[in-house]
C-alpha cells in the first residue's frame, strides 16, 4: 500500500486527522446509505477528509485532487 509509510507527526493533515471526530462523521455519513443497492459507498473517513481539505484550501473539487495527490 502507498500509505504504509511513517507520516510526519507534524504535518498539518496528521495534526488535524488526531483532532477530527471520525466516528461522529461516519454514522452521519453512513445513515444516509441504508440501501443494498447500487454501487457500495466510499469510506466515510475518505470523504470527509475530502470536505475538509476542500474547504481548508478553498479549492474546487479537481485543486483537492492535485492536493492529495502531492502526498
Amino acid at each position: 500500500m502507498p500509505f504504509e509509510a511513517k507520516l510526519d507527526e507534524n504535518n498539518r493533515w496528521v495534526v488535524l486527522s488526531k483532532i477530527v471526530p471520525w466516528e461522529e462523521f461516519a454514522q452521519l455519513f453512513y445513515k444516509n446509505f441504508k440501501s443494498k443497492r447500487g454501487a457500495p459507498t466510499k469510506d466515510a473517513r475518505l470523504v470527509t477528509g475530502v470536505i475538509i481539505i476542500k474547504h481548508i484550501m478553498k479549492t474546487d473539487d479537481r485543486g483537492v485532487i492535485e492536493i492529495i495527490q502531492e502526498y
